[in-house]
């Protein structure tokens, strides 16, 4: 709604009419949340959640956005020519940023191993099928895989229904975008710079980046703390001259 309106009054001013009701206008609040990542116990819940879901793509397609921070939309565009499963690396189609488009991840062994189990689902899968197709599900079953209407040529339009239960269920309440958090705070976690970050998350706001940079800062630290481990090495005492005076002194 807010964009929407921003765009009528950049035609309105263009044309030079804004200014006839600019008086009478109140523009609505903007929202600045940038969201969160959830902790492991959370990530455990909501994963084991997605498992049990009837709708049998949400896990992997959970588990994929937490582990590459792909996007909602790339990930429901994403095709299995995108995806070298021997290589184990992904690359991002379009995205809504230009740094996004193009970005090439790595794929973490557990992802790995999910997509791997996933693309046998899909024997006759050609390169240019979506990973996550258009897909229907048998109304008088609530197992997970209970599908008909496949069409591989086609993405899958929302996992809406299935991401709001299974959050239910897991008792987490959280947004699909906090999954990118997620990726974006384990980077941060094991050292990455904000240039590794930027370039596997695609654009990243500095008000994210802000939020994990006290992560690499601990990591940092407990790192460093093993030079204080006790008789890990012992220090030699540095004597001056004026040290030397005093021992000759006392003798």
């Amino acid at each position: 709604m807010v964009m929407s309106i921003g765009s009528l009054r950049s035609i309105l001013r263009k044309h030079r009419l804004w200014a006839f009701i600019e008086q009478d206008v109140r523009m609505l609040t903007v929202e600045n949340e940038i969201g969160r990542a959830l902790s492991a116990d959370e990530q455990y819940r909501v994963l084991t959640a997605c498992k049990r879901s009837r709708s049998r793509s949400l896990y992997p397609a959970v588990l994929t956005s937490i582990h590459t921070g792909l996007r909602n939309g790339e990930l429901r565009n994403l095709r299995w020519r995108q995806i070298d499963l021997i290589e184990g690396f992904l690359t991002v189609g379009k995205s809504k940023t230009r740094a996004g488009s193009g970005r090439g991840i790595p794929l973490s062994a557990t992802v790995l191993a999910c997509l791997k189990e996933w693309r046998q689902q899909f024997p006759s899968a050609l390169p240019d099928h979506f990973v996550f197709a258009s897909e229907a599900y048998c109304a008088n079953s609530s197992a997970p895989g209970a599908v008909h209407g496949i069409d591989p040529t086609r993405p899958i339009l929302s996992w809406k229904t299935g991401w709001t239960a299974a959050r239910k269920a897991a008792g987490v309440s959280c947004r699909w975008h906090d999954l990118r958090h997620c990726f974006v705070s384990t980077l941060a976690e094991g050292q990455a710079s904000d240039a590794t970050i930027k370039a596997m998350s695609g654009h990243v706001s500095n008000k994210m980046l802000e939020r994990y940079s006290h992560t690499r800062n601990e990591a940092k630290r407990a790192a460093i703390a093993v030079f204080d481990a006790p008789a890990r090495v012992e220090i030699p005492k540095v004597h001056t001259k004026d040290d030397e005076a005093e021992v000759g002194r006392l003798q």
